[in-house]
């Protein structure tokens, strides 16, 4: 399981409250296909399932979570939304963005220091 398709599958990583990102595209969106490609790269290097989800086919559940565009990316864990983020990343700024949401650092403050 890697790189799956569809509200049905979406539906299927949450009830397992498995970690997984959602990619909300648009066929006619230039900028999803490269994030589509840069996703595709931090999938192969995490094992983190991605669920594409066309919103104009699955609008629903785009509208569901009040998205205003396209390329959308979601992160979930344990049934619960971390992040979303909107635009372009490249591969390197996406496992730095999700490592953060996973792994989040304790911040100091530098007044404390």
């Amino acid at each position: 399981m890697s790189w799956l398709h569809g509200e049905t599958q979406y539906h299927n990583l949450i009830n397992s409250g498995e970690t997984f990102l959602v990619y909300f595209t648009d066929p006619k969106c230039g900028p999803c296909f490269r994030v589509k490609s840069q996703l595709k790269r931090f999938q192969k290097d995490t094992n983190i399932p991605i669920v594409e989800i066309n919103y104009r086919e699955e609008y629903d559940l785009y509208a569901e979570y009040k998205l205003t565009g396209t390329p959308a990316v979601m992160l979930f864990r344990e049934k619960e939304l971390l992040n979303t983020w909107m635009g372009y990343k490249s591969h390197g700024q996406w496992k730095y963005a999700v490592d953060e949401e996973l792994n989040p650092k304790e911040k100091v403050d530098p007044r404390l220091t």
